[in-house]
Order: C-alpha cells, then structure tokens, then sequence
C-alpha cells in the first residue's frame, strides 16, 4: 500500500471517530477535501435523533432493573468500525485519485437511498384520529396503566351584544384547573378548582369539585356546600370513567367528537407541537360541517394528540364568526405510567357533610330453578307526526339529545365544556291542538321563586317570559301550529347559566 493511501485511510479513520464525539471537528489539513465532506456528511446522516424523554426515562429504569445482574465479559469483544468505515476503507485502498471522488459520490447515493426506505412513512390524520379515539375509552390502548396529570381549560363568551350585566357576561372568563390521577383497571381522582372572571381579572365566582372512585363507589364531593354524592361505577363501562379523560371533556363528548371526524370534519394533520413535554400531532378538524351557528358552535377546531400515547392533551374550539378562541383546553403536566399512592383513591366525606347515597340494595338471588324472567325489548322512541323546529344558533358548543314522551317532542341542548349543571337547556314542542290555550308555563318541582310573567314581541311572535329575580326562566310561544317551551338550567350554586339576551338569540333562531 503507498504511504499516501495508508496516510489517508488512518486521517479517514480518525476523523471518523474524531466526528462521532464531536460534530464540529476539524479534519486533517492533508486528508483529501471531498473525502472529508463526504465523511462529514454521511456522519451526520447516520446519527441516530435525541431519544425522547419517555425513552429515556424508560431506558433508565431497565438498566437500574438490570444492573445487579449484569457482570463484565473478561475479553471485552473489540470495537469494530463502522461498516460505512470499512467501505470507505476499502475505496481509499483501491481507488485512484481521479476516481476517488467519483466512488465517495456512489457510497453516499447508497446510504441516501437506504436511509430513505428505512424513514418512517407519515402519519395519517385519520389513523391518529382512530388511535386517540381508542385511547379515550381504554387508556391501555396508548399503553398507559396510569397516569398524573394537570390541566387547564379556559372559555370565554365572545359576544358583546350578550352582556345583559348578569350570569355570564360577555368577556367574563371561566377558568378551570384540574388534577387528575389514575390507574388501571378503575381507579381515578379529580381535584377542580373553577374560577369566574371579569374583563378586569377581577374574580367574581367560585366553584370547587372532588370526583373519587375507588373501584366499588364513585364520590362527588361540593367541598363549597358541604354536599356529596355517592353511587356505583357505571355498569357496563369497564370502569372507564368520565373523567379518565386527559381533560375535563368527559369521554363521551370526545369520543363523539372523534366519532364524528369523518363524517362531520375533514381533518388534516398541520404539523406537530410540545405540549406539557410531550411531542404531538397538530390536526386542524376544520368547521364542523353538521350543525354551525353563527354564535360559535361549528366553528373551527385543532386537536394536539400525544404521538406516543394518542392521548388529546390540548384542544381549541373557535367561533364561526371571525376566528375567535372561544374555548381552549391544555394539559400543563402529565406524566405516564407512575406509582399513585392508594390513598389518593379513597374518600370519607368530612364531618357535617349532607350524603345523597344512591347505590343501589343488593337484589335478591333467585333459585337454581328459577328461570330467568324474559324481558321485551325495548320500545323504540316514538316518530313525531309533526316538523321538528331547531335553533341555528347555541350560546356554547353542545351536544343534543331528543326524546318523544306521549305528544311532546323534547330537544335537550348539553354543554361540551366543564359545566355542572342542574339539567339541560331544553326546548320542548307540542301540536298546538294537544295543548290549552294558555301559553303560561306551568312551573313546578318549587325550584324558584319570586315569579315574573311577561310578553315580549321576538323574531315576529309573541312570547311569554318567565322570570325569576332577574333571571330569564322559561321563554313559550306558537309557532307552525306547535307549543314551544325553552327552558333555562341551573348550575349548581342555583344561577340560571344563560342570560335573557341569550335565551332571546336562541328563540330568535329557531326555525
């Protein structure tokens, strides 16, 4: 071999090894130009990316767990070079001068083109929407057998024109901090803080909730009221609760968010994001192409869905009229598959506590003998005979349900964001020949009082509202040979949710 091949091959070689520990080492000043470059740049092709956090916390666990067992070998095996070392080698031993350029130019082809099937294919919207939808009612989906978790969700009612000087004003902000834990198969904790706030920052309500199942009962506890709520898990739901959501979205409006992806969206992946350390796919849902209104609900949303996990850590909801943030929900700290104390999912509620104990008694067993009662099936819900009217308009997002008792239709209108409430917004409809003349509501249950009945003119009928203080109760009018009733909700501290101009925007609406 001439000296200035073996020269070459031992600068070739350091300056390999010199670029491993160092990506910014300068080479030889004799070592051939084009084969430094090339050097330089298949080096840094053929580094492996920074492990991510997750890895590397797992990674250091094995090795802890395996420390103790591992011993080392008498005759350490020797450090063999790279194989594209050895290539590069074997060119500089064989190759002349003239064509040594041209062969370094063929290696690093080879290693494009390999580095080029072995990249991973991109990701699909669509299957990372199936992914967080498994994720949602089966954590395990993602891998996850526990997690902590904290997160934060913030809405805002972005019109001015609603700000009526009571409930939730236009620019008042609800702000709502929670923690979570949780460990599989049934076990889950929830600790929420919910604050109201003026356009100033001035804080003018508060709330606090404490959610706790055990395994065998679920705790709701109104720490401000000195209530609790004890019942049995769901049956049927695996022990996935509500609230084993990263946020305070409860599973069943996510997963039929997810559901309705496909149907109702077109999502696309945009990119990708750090949310609370975590990497995640950025998917831009789009306006939702099923029910729109032009006071926010079907407005645009983005997703950020955890890339290991498939967990949705953060997600943002924006109005139909001027891309406006409306609501934003964003885990701040998570961390997976940790120890939770026990204790954490245990409560006894403080002394003087007012419990509402709803588990049910032990139902008898029957004999042996005794054959099992056959029951009918289920009667499905009636048609109406009449055209159902809607609203085109909701004051926040919400999901509907529906329901056909005798005559009357009713639309129940549920929020999608962290509301406790005392029920739904409805709107009830009845064939007007079903019903007396009297278009004054008939109030029950004595859940108000100081009533105030009036008539209002809106969208071109004649309304009657009921009041109670100054809050708008009940709204009732005739419209398409049918009886309307839209009747407010309460949240838990007794307040109407929704102010008079906005009841009066969702009267207007109806069509």
């Amino acid at each position: 071999m001439a000296v200035r091949e073996r020269e070459q091959m031992e600068q070739l070689e350091a300056y390999w090894l010199a670029l491993e520990r160092d990506p910014a080492a300068v080479p030889a000043a004799s070592l051939d130009a084009d084969l430094a470059q090339t050097t330089q740049r298949l080096v840094s092709r053929l580094r492996p990316p920074e492990p991510g956090t997750a890895f590397v916390a797992q990674l250091g666990r094995q090795l802890k767990a395996q420390a103790a067992e591992m011993s080392r070998p008498a005759n350490p095996a020797p450090v063999h070079s790279p194989c594209w070392l050895q290539w590069l080698r074997r060119l500089v031993r064989l190759a002349s001068p003239i064509r040594l350029a041209a062969a370094v130019a063929v290696v690093a082809a080879v290693i494009a083109a390999s580095l080029a099937i072995t990249r991973p294919q991109p990701v699909n919207a669509q299957v990372i929407i199936q992914k967080a939808q498994a994720a949602v009612t089966s954590p395990a989906a993602g891998g996850v057998r526990s997690f902590v978790l904290t997160e934060v969700s913030r809405y805002r009612l972005i019109n001015e024109r609603l700000d009526t000087g009571g409930g939730d004003a236009a620019g008042e902000q609800i702000i709502s901090e929670t923690r979570r834990w949780y460990r599989a198969p049934d076990r889950y904790r929830s600790e929420t803080e919910q604050r109201a706030l003026q356009a100033d920052g001035t804080e003018v309500r508060r709330f606090s909730l404490l959610h706790v199942n055990d395994g065998r009962d679920v705790w709701l506890y109104y720490p401000d009221q000195q209530r609790a709520v004890v019942d049995r898990p769901s049956p049927g739901g695996g022990g996935v609760s509500p609230d084993v959501s990263p946020f305070g979205q409860g599973v069943g409006d996510l997963d039929a968010l997810l559901e309705e992806a496909s149907t109702c969206y077109e999502p696309k992946l945009t990119g990708s994001a750090t949310v609370a350390g975590r990497s995640t796919y950025v998917i831009d849902l789009g306006p939702t192409r099923c029910l729109a209104g032009p006071g926010g609900t079907g407005g645009r949303r983005v997703l950020w869905v955890d890339q290991e996990t498939f967990f949705v850590l953060k997600q943002e909801l924006y109005s139909i009229e001027g891309e406006q943030l409306i609501w934003q929900s964003e885990v701040t700290s998570v961390q997976y598959n940790v120890p939770v104390d026990e204790a954490l999912f245990t409560f006894t509620p403080p002394p003087g506590t007012d419990v509402l104990d709803g588990r049910n008694q032990a139902l008898p067993t029957l004999p042996a003998s005794t054959p099992a009662p056959v029951l009918p099936p289920p009667t499905p819900m009636p048609t109406p005979t009449f055209r159902v009217l809607r609203p085109t308009w909701l004051p926040e997002p919400m999901t509907v349900h529906q329901e056909m008792e005798g005559n009357t239709f009713t639309l129940g209108f549920e929020p999608q964001t962290d509301a406790d409430l005392q029920g739904w917004l409805t709107l009830r409809q009845t064939p007007l020949e079903l019903t007396s003349g009297d278009t004054r509501p008939a109030i029950g249950r004595g859940i108000v009082t100081n009533l105030q009945v009036t008539t209002d003119e809106i969208g071109g009928h004649t309304v009657t509202v009921t009041y109670a203080g100054e809050g708008c109760i009940i709204y009732t009018w005739d419209a398409a040979g049918l009886r309307l009733s839209l009747s407010n909700v309460y949240d838990l501290q007794g307040q109407p949710r929704y102010t008079c101009e906005q009841m009066r925007r969702i009267v207007e609406s109806v069509r």
